[in-house]
């Protein structure tokens, strides 16, 4: 899909529903972006630490603002900063999720969650619904500066490079 016109260069099965993965935090990322105060400074809470696999590696008890765990996300594919994030997956949050999907078209998605996990609550979409989301993700100029950016540090906390652990 080109991402301005939303034209369709190319096309197979693109609405088989299936899991999406790690790309869901291109979701959580946007409603972020758009309903917080990216300097809203957040508590990490020893339940976020404990996300299974991938991770910034947060630390309990720790504070780092709200565009700082969006690196974390997006750097890292961070279930941590996922969990966050999304307030451990509130109810509130993934509302927000399933209404963005709505406005902007993906009528065949489902977020249960901001991580991607599909432990026991997966989220589901197709190709061309993900399509529409990168095509919105892409107009927002802050969205595109936390995905284009290679190495991140909080401090002498944390750094975040790039992640090749996408699956």
């Amino acid at each position: 899909m080109e991402a301005s016109s939303r034209r369709i260069l190319k096309s197979e099965n693109e609405n088989k529903e299936l899991l999406i993965a790690s790309t869901t935090k291109i979701m959580t990322a946007i409603v972020c972006i758009e309903n917080f105060d990216l300097n809203e400074k957040i508590v990490i809470l020893d339940d976020y630490t404990r996300a299974i696999g991938s991770r910034a590696y947060l630390k309990a008890s720790d504070i780092l603002t709200r565009e700082d765990l969006l690196y974390a996300l997006m750097l890292r594919s961070g279930n941590d900063a996922a969990l966050a994030l999304s307030n451990n997956d509130s109810f509130d949050f993934i509302y927000l999720m399933n209404d963005l999907a709505k406005k902007i078209g993906m009528n065949d998605s489902y977020f249960v969650n901001s991580s991607g996990l599909d432990e026991e609550n997966y989220n589901i979409s197709t190709a061309y619904d993900m399509a529409l989301l990168m095509s919105y993700a892409s107009q927002n100029e802050i969205f595109l500066k936390i995905a284009g950016t290679k190495n991140y540090s909080i401090d002498d906390r944390y750094s975040f490079i790039i992640s090749t652990s996408w699956y």
